[in-house]
């Protein structure tokens, strides 16, 4: 019998399965292949090539193998079709069967698999009295896909996209100058990752202060566009230049924010369930995305909250709205996971709690963001209500943690 490597079979009829394209011969045979006892070695050497693509070489160990092996194969002996005899004609196999058989296995085999690639590996912490903050760092991609690490630039010229001069300023900002309309369709990407903040000049003199962990994607020239659209993940502070015939356009989330030329600030992470539109000066409009297609201009003072495709707006404290870009940690009647969710992101640190329930606690207080971690736990640590552990990973593991405890 001619091998399941040999067959070339099995990867085809499991990419049909998992794409939901099987017909009913495709998973009797499917099931077939894989519920062999026969072909252990062909298996192995299957599955090892599959998780050869991952890149992740723990899997391919004999010890993993063996145990991934052991777990599909013995669970596919537990849910075997039996074949079921219809009157007086030949066994057939009931298609429903087959289908919850096929469907089993390819959840065990993903399941072994994730499983093992993601099991806890041991790591060593040791305590630490503090941590260093983040600072002005980041990622500019240009429009040809080139990466220019911005924390090694001290001021100068960058780059020269066809007329338009990217420069570093004295002051650490990325400015633009010079016009082509030609390349209103050619974006630029300035990121900055956990620790870092950066801000830009936009090639119509709009300036944006991009927080830690976000993304701002933007045309290197605005000229011959009727609108000036970027795209914003994370959080960014705008400073809009006033163009009334141009008006200028952020979109993120599930929204679209209008502007002719304001100061707004937005948060958009991805890992908060709202994204969060606060004006500062002049007026915007805020528009969800979702099938309400709800709609919502904003007076100074005011802030709209997204979530779940509905928009509600209610006046906030602008001067912690806009604590980070002043170079501060703001904190007036906040809850304690909104507060370590910046503390995560500022100064690279995973956050782990030995209580769910401190997250609910309600904190006010200001410390300047430069300051050290240590710094800014201990004015949290005021209330005695919660204390902190700083962590950091011993040996080739990087990770840093702060554990939050009653």
């Amino acid at each position: 019998m001619r091998s399941i490597m040999e067959n070339q079979r099995l990867p085809y009829l499991l990419s049909q399965y998992l794409s939901r394209s099987c017909s009913a011969a495709e998973l009797e045979e499917f099931y077939t292949l894989v519920a062999s006892d026969t072909h252990d070695r062909e298996v192995k050497d299957l599955l090892d090539a599959a998780f050869l693509e991952t890149g992740d070489e723990r899997m391919l160990s004999d010890e993993v193998s063996k145990q991934t092996l052991d777990f599909v194969f013995s669970q596919a002996a537990l849910v075997e079709a039996k074949p079921v005899l219809v009157s007086n004609r030949r066994p057939v196999i009931r298609l429903w069967r087959i289908s919850a058989v096929a469907a089993s296995i390819a959840i065990m085999i993903f399941s072994a698999y994730f499983y093992f690639q993601n099991r806890p590996q041991e790591i060593r912490f040791e305590t630490v009295s503090t941590l260093p903050p983040g600072g002005n760092k980041g990622t500019l991609t240009l429009a040809n896909g080139q990466k220019i690490n911005l924390s090694g630039i001290s001021h100068g010229k960058l780059a020269d996209e066809q007329g338009i001069i990217i420069t570093r300023s004295s002051d650490g900002r990325i400015i633009y100058t010079g016009s082509n309309a030609s390349l209103s369709n050619r974006k630029n990407i300035l990121t900055t990752a956990r620790g870092e903040m950066f801000q830009v000049t936009l090639p119509d003199g709009t300036s944006v202060w991009l927080n830690a962990a976000s993304e701002l994607k933007y045309p290197v020239s605005f000229e011959g566009s009727a609108n000036r659209i970027v795209q914003l993940s994370g959080e960014g502070y705008f400073e809009v230049k006033k163009d009334a015939a141009h008006p200028f356009i952020v979109e993120t989330m599930g929204q679209k924010i209008k502007v002719l030329g304001t100061h707004f600030n937005v948060n958009a992470y991805l890992d908060n369930q709202e994204v969060k539109t606060t004006l500062l000066e002049g007026r915007v409009q805020v528009n969800s995305l979702a099938s309400s297609g709800q709609q919502r201009i904003l007076k100074p003072g005011e802030q709209s909250t997204l979530q779940y495709g509905v928009l509600k707006v209610a006046e906030v404290d602008l001067l912690q709205v806009q604590d980070w870009k002043n170079g501060e940690f703001i904190f007036s009647g906040e809850r304690l996971e909104s507060i370590m969710r910046k503390i995560s992101r500022w100064y690279d640190v995973n956050i782990y709690y030995t209580d769910d329930q401190l997250k609910d606690n309600i904190f006010v207080g200001s410390v300047p963001r430069m300051s050290d971690v240590a710094q800014v736990l201990d004015v949290l640590e005021l209330t005695g209500t919660v204390k902190f552990k700083i962590e950091v990973a011993i040996g080739n593991h990087k990770e840093r943690r702060i554990k939050v405890m009653r």
